[in-house]
């Protein structure tokens, strides 16, 4: 019996290290299952790729996003033709929401896994094997079901660490990252969000495991910067706290340098909490990601965030003033925008000078059977064309804001900075591990570095006002060429200084080696 678990990647997708299928393949192979993993990127010539390299396989398991749903799908017929009688299954979040509905749009998808992966793989596999119907697998979803099944559980303690074959192959792809899982489940109750799908409770791990995970993945495969997959690092409360300091101090006196960026939230850190910070950033925390989302009462209500406008504020200044970067995730609109919720937006935007331009411009995103989705759906926000695949089909209720949406549509996503934003942030990543680990050398680019990421603020300040401030959508359409020439010349600024990094020791044998 063998089994393939692909991550597929649509065009232009990053290759990065998946815990998902690292982790069912862990588990499987500890029930003495083969199992390998695989990447298949969307190109020309794929189907003769797929029958060339994968035609050996019983079952073939997928995560599924939104975003690589309908590149599934066909692979998923291309597996049925060559392979009739292996058996396709769909996995991951977006799965788990629309089950029902992924089998009657992918008639070669033979069935949906339920929640946590590890135990329902093993039970499909055991199925297969046994020649017995998958329809009384738990925690499966078929065509062939009676009734409702319940989604499936793992307790953290009994989950294995996960296989790195995908980090592997990842590094062969410019991905120099290795990502860590400490926890499950989160202390949030961000409405978009569906972290919690998986675990009604919040379950963490001992932080001396976790240490000798980093150890193995950097002295294994010399990975030496990390991103902590955690839905907010810092859960649950006090106890949280006590996890992050213990790993801190672990980190610490380990004598190489070693970088790490983790998700946040603003509400959990006070003034108190500044010795924290100062340890993190002495163990090499050199990025947090804070979602922010939103700067007016009437948003942060409807995304169920616990932090205010202050605790944003207060979260921004503590870690930027102990020098640790701060990735501010932003909603700009949604469905219930109004003139005055999209000012105050801005205001804060403008006041911080944040750099980036998908803060000015992101729309929320609507997954399937989330708490804003069931709202939505209520208010008849959702188009008639919404599906588990288009997260933006829905209605703005105030005329302006609609005009906004048609506005960014055309005159910035279809602009070449679009694109460029995220390979300079893609840079700004990069530019923080490097910071890390060398940081004696890099002073003499932090300056210029920071004199781009000030000139992108002030033309994006500038230019956004114009939009949500003065209410002048024809003025915005005449200065756009202006605009999107102007930060294209920043943007390739930051690429300038890209090149001149990677000609330069000691960065030149970082991005030799992770290259």
């Amino acid at each position: 019996m063998k089994v393939a678990l692909i991550n597929a990647l649509e065009k232009g997708s990053k290759y990065t290290d998946n815990l998902g299928i690292g982790c069912i393949a862990s588990f499987l192979r500890e029930h003495k299952i083969d199992v390998d993993i695989h990447y298949v990127e969307d190109r020309p010539q794929v189907e003769q790729y797929i029958q060339t390299n994968y035609h050996q396989y019983n079952i073939y398991g997928f995560p599924m996003f939104d975003t690589n749903a309908l590149f599934v799908f066909k692979i998923a017929r291309i597996i049925k033709q060559m392979n009739p009688n292996a058996v396709v299954v769909a996995g991951g979040h977006l799965a788990t929401s629309a089950p029902a509905e992924i089998l009657e749009d992918c008639s070669d998808i033979d069935c949906v896994i339920l929640g946590a992966g590890e135990y329902p793989m093993l039970e499909i596999v055991r199925a297969v094997e046994n020649n017995t119907a998958l329809s009384v697998v738990n925690s499966v979803k078929t065509r062939e079901d009676i009734e409702e099944k319940k989604l499936a559980h793992i307790n953290i303690e009994d989950m294995r660490r996960p296989a790195r074959d995908n980090l592997i192959l990842s590094f062969q792809k410019n991905n120099y990252v290795s990502r860590i899982s400490t926890s499950r489940g989160c202390c949030g109750h961000c409405t978009f969000c569906c972290a919690n799908e998986y675990s009604s409770r919040w379950e963490g791990r001992d932080m001396d495991d976790v240490f000798q995970e980093i150890l193995e993945l950097h002295e294994e495969y010399g990975v030496q910067c990390f991103t902590f997959n955690d839905g907010s690092f810092e859960d649950p409360g006090k106890l949280g706290k006590q996890r992050v300091e213990s790993l801190s101090k672990q980190i610490v006196e380990y004598p190489d340098r070693m970088s790490f960026r983790c998700f946040l939230r603003a509400e959990t850190f006070q003034e108190k909490d500044v010795p924290l910070i100062r340890l993190m950033r002495k163990a090499g925390f050199t990025q947090v990601i804070i979602g922010f989302e939103a700067a007016n009462e009437q948003d942060l209500n409807f995304y169920g965030k616990i932090a205010n406008v202050d605790d944003n504020r207060r979260a921004l200044r503590l870690f930027t003033e102990n020098d640790i970067d701060v990735i501010i995730g932003y909603i700009m609109l949604n469905p219930l925008s109004t003139k005055a919720t999209l000012r105050e937006n801005f205001v804060f935007l403008k006041e911080v000078q944040t750099y980036i331009l998908e803060n000015y411009t992101n729309r929320l995103q609507v997954y399937y059977n989330t708490k804003v989705y069931q709202d939505l759906k209520n208010r008849g926000l959702l188009n008639r064309e919404f599906t588990y695949l288009t997260p933006l089909a829905y209605h703005y209720q105030d005329d302006w804001a609609r005009e906004v949406n048609d506005f960014l549509l055309e005159y910035i996503d279809s602009k070449p900075i679009y694109r460029m934003q995220y390979d300079f942030m893609e840079f700004i990543h990069v530019f923080r591990d490097i910071y890390i680990l060398y940081h004696e050398d890099i002073s003499a680019y932090v300056q210029q570095l920071r004199q781009i990421k000030n000139q992108l603020g002030k033309l994006l300040s500038e230019y956004f006002e114009i939009i949500y401030v003065d209410c002048d959508l024809n003025r915005a359409k005449r200065e756009n060429d202006r605009f999107v020439q102007a930060m294209v010349h920043q943007y390739q600024q930051a690429r300038k200084l890209y090149l001149h990094m990677i000609k330069t020791e000691p960065f030149r044998a970082f991005f030799m080696k992770n290259s």
